[in-house]
């Protein structure tokens, strides 16, 4: 079945449709983007969001053309989950010369010519792969993220503790939308290394990672801080909660970067999800160079907590990047379906339904769906909240 679709009209059937092309100084500023137009100064808007890009991991040394099939879809929104830039560097001046290596993309300007773009960072436009708290030119890294993306002078962003993190809302009441995205570098801990050089050979072959899962519950993935900013997000109202994950939050560990190797932290948000009472949650991440959905059921998992309805993870990477060689476990991935070249991720919300109906999506490089999933929003309501039919 084709779909013809645009931002301004779309139908969708109600079961879901898979398909799969994988195999199993002061620096310097960089050039801004254009302020989304439709945002105020405490983020919120009345446009109502109909369709949403996503995507991460963009080589600002490459060649992008994923740029002309986004913006030939005229999203209302594109949200850029990390890695904007390949920097990975304590040079600010080569940082923000990075930067303007990508602003000048003919399709990226193109997009935000008639897109808002909004985002977070992960390692490599943080500037160091892997990083954490320990990166000694965060705050100038910070400065020039966030003039890429025009953030105002006086934005919070700029000063807060822990880092970059903010929300967005989106919609008339009863449509409303709620994009969260937290900072997963600036206060994190850092991660050992939990395997010899040897051993660690021989895991990368079979799709793992370094890392082991940490055990120390006082390992932080996000500052205390941002976690009270986060829990009075999850409580502001909204139908729909999008929390845009720069890594994976419900994979399961492969040895690589995640929520997974923070177990407890993990464990906390989907406590906070459910005693918060927050509806219509649901993930959006990247970093992997790979497009796949996670799903985390309503079952008890291992030391886990249940969650009060199902979580999903649609995972879109990258935009432009290397391609790994393998496929990294994880027995959460929905079908074990993934597509590992360019893509990005779309989020269709057909509000004319009366329990609306949220479909996403992986499109490769030209534009053509390789990955789709459909559900309800009623799906994604605490027990107490669901309605029959």
């Amino acid at each position: 079945m084709a779909l013809k679709l645009s931002r301004r009209h779309f139908t969708l059937g109600a079961s879901a449709l898979f398909l799969s092309g994988a195999m199993p100084t002061a620096p310097l500023s960089a050039p801004a983007l254009a302020a989304p137009p439709s945002l105020s100064d405490h983020n919120i808007s009345s446009r109502r969001l109909d369709m949403i890009a996503f995507g991460s991991c963009a080589r600002q040394d490459m060649d992008q053309p994923v740029w002309d099939s986004i913006a030939a879809l005229e999203p209302d929104l594109f949200v850029f989950l990390g890695d904007t830039v390949y920097a990975d560097t304590e040079n600010m001046d080569k940082m923000a010369a990075d930067y303007e290596l990508l602003g000048k993309k003919p399709g990226f300007q193109a997009l935000r010519r008639g897109t808002p773009v909004i985002g977070i960072w992960d390692d490599h436009d943080y500037g160091v792969n892997d990083g954490d708290k320990h990166y000694v030119m965060k705050q100038d890294a910070r400065n020039i993220f966030l003039d890429f993306f025009e953030e105002p002078a006086n934005s919070p962003r700029r000063t807060r503790k822990g880092g970059i993190y903010t929300s967005y809302l989106f919609g008339p009441a009863g449509q409303r939308v709620h994009i969260i995205l937290p900072d997963l570098r600036y206060e994190r801990d850092r991660l050992p290394y939990g395997y010899t050089k040897e051993e660690f050979h021989k895991r990368v072959k079979m799709g793992y990672g370094p890392y082991r899962p940490l055990s120390d519950p006082s390992t932080r993935l996000m500052s205390e801080t941002q976690w009270q900013w986060l829990e009075q997000e999850l409580r502001r109202p909204a139908e729909i909660k999008i929390i845009g994950s720069s890594i994976q939050f419900v994979a399961a560990t492969s040895g690589w970067e995640g929520w997974a190797q923070f177990p407890h932290e993990r464990a906390r948000l989907i406590r906070l999800i459910n005693t918060t009472g927050a509806q219509g949650v649901f993930f959006i991440s990247g970093d992997i160079h790979r497009g796949e959905f996670s799903l985390l059921p309503v079952t008890k998992t291992g030391n886990m907590p249940t969650p009060a309805y199902p979580l999903w993870d649609f995972t879109s990477s990258g935009l432009k990047a290397s391609v790994y060689p393998g496929i990294n476990p994880n027995h959460r991935r929905f079908n074990n379906l993934y597509y590992d070249r360019e893509n990005f991720g779309l989020i269709y919300i057909d509000w004319g339904l009366e329990d609306p109906q949220i479909t996403a999506e992986i499109r490769n490089e030209d534009g053509q769906m390789v990955l789709q999933h459909s559900f309800r929003l009623n799906l994604l309501q605490h027990t107490s909240s669901k309605t029959k039919g």
